[in-house]
């Protein structure tokens, strides 16, 4: 099933957010624990009711990174994939938990723009009061 999964876990420090994020698309999926501010979760989710602004606009979410100094990476990328202006979620997880077993996924959501600004709003929204589970299914 192609969607993305955003839940909001307790979290004891203030104006942080601990986030479990999985994403799948044709067969393919990772999972993210990440730790951000309401502010960084909410730049991307404004940005990307604004997508695309051009044929080469990105729109860019980012944890960690490759160095393995943090248990996850996760990169989610909504892009434009053609000049006819079809759109997907690039989705690259690393998994650095149990090192030395490094697990990774890369693998594209495809989109409609318009579903991926949609996905923006309702993560604009969530992020406020992130009770329930955010699960977004794109059209494609």
């Amino acid at each position: 099933m192609n969607q993305i999964r955003i839940k909001s876990e307790p979290y004891n420090e203030e104006g942080v957010l601990n986030l479990l994020v999985w994403a799948s698309s044709e067969g393919f999926s990772g999972f993210a624990e990440v730790y951000v501010t309401p502010q960084h979760v909410k730049n991307f989710a404004l940005r990307l009711t604004a997508f695309p602004a051009s044929v080469d606009d990105a729109v860019v979410f980012e944890y960690g990174d490759e160095s393995g100094e943090y248990p996850y990476h996760l990169l989610m990328r909504a892009e434009v994939v053609d000049k006819v202006g079809h759109s997907a979620m690039l989705v690259h997880v690393s998994s650095y938990v149990s090192s030395p077993h490094v697990a990774k996924a890369e693998f594209r959501v495809m989109s409609e723009p318009a579903s991926i600004n949609e996905f923006g709003r309702c993560l604009a929204r969530w992020v406020d009061s992130p009770y329930e589970a955010l699960v977004w299914k794109p059209k494609a």
